[in-house]
């Protein structure tokens, strides 16, 4: 549990930060100091939780069409990769691939107020949506997926116990395509795996599983992405 709310507020109003400072840009891109931090008032130190969002977008055939996300049936998005925009040549993984995939846990909205550095005075309060959620990555090193091998690109939870990397993060609503349909590799070896992430709610329920323990130690191995 400590590895999904470790950073949690630092995280957050990082995020808040860049929606307000920078929108158009990956929050990514910005880290901010302490510091800075304090120009961000979440107002009575409230988070207001939603059970489903829904995501508008255009389908292949540009007919309009939307996505109901929510927390408890269809929870998976998908994003633009700015990875694959702006690094094309990086020898990442998930460079070559345009798109990004996450797992939401959790949807909100936040008031909050906002002070220029070195001013007194606050902003009007401003109502910020987010959602938080767990990343996946492009799993290579195993599945080889693309249209050119006609199999189903591949994806694994991003290692929470990999320095520099943080498996958990939190999305700006506007940047959500739609969602996307994950499928666990159920035939796989070696399906179930306990190394990504210590024992955590942050898991996929499955009824399959013989404990509230095992949801919470397990994850699939291996998922695949329904093109």
């Amino acid at each position: 549990m400590l590895s999904l709310i470790q950073d949690f507020l630092p995280s957050l109003k990082n995020h808040f930060l860049v929606q307000i400072l920078h929108p158009e840009q990956d929050h990514r891109a910005y880290t901010f100091s302490a510091q800075e931090r304090l120009n961000i008032n979440i107002c009575k130190d409230r988070l207001y939780w939603h059970t489903i969002f829904r995501v508008n977008y255009t389908s292949y055939d540009l007919r309009r069409a939307q996505d109901t996300i929510n927390l408890k049936t269809h929870s998976d998005i998908m994003m633009v990769n700015t990875d694959w925009s702006d690094l094309q040549d990086s020898t990442s993984s998930n460079s070559t691939h345009p798109y990004r995939y996450a797992w939401v846990i959790g949807i909100f909205h936040v008031n909050v107020t906002h002070r220029a550095d070195g001013h007194s005075r606050w902003s009007d309060q401003q109502r910020l949506e987010v959602l938080w959620v767990r990343w996946f990555e492009l799993d290579t090193e195993r599945h080889c997926g693309g249209w050119s091998t006609s199999r189903l690109p591949a994806l694994t939870f991003v290692d929470d116990n990999r320095s520099g990397v943080s498996a958990f993060g939190f999305v700006d609503p506007k940047d959500v395509i739609r969602g996307v349909h994950v499928i666990p590799s159920f035939f796989s070896d070696d399906m179930l795996s306990d190394t990504t992430l210590l024992p955590s709610l942050a898991r996929i329920h499955n009824e399959n599983f013989k404990s509230v323990e095992d949801r919470r130690s397990l994850d699939y191995e291996i998922y695949y992405v329904n093109v």
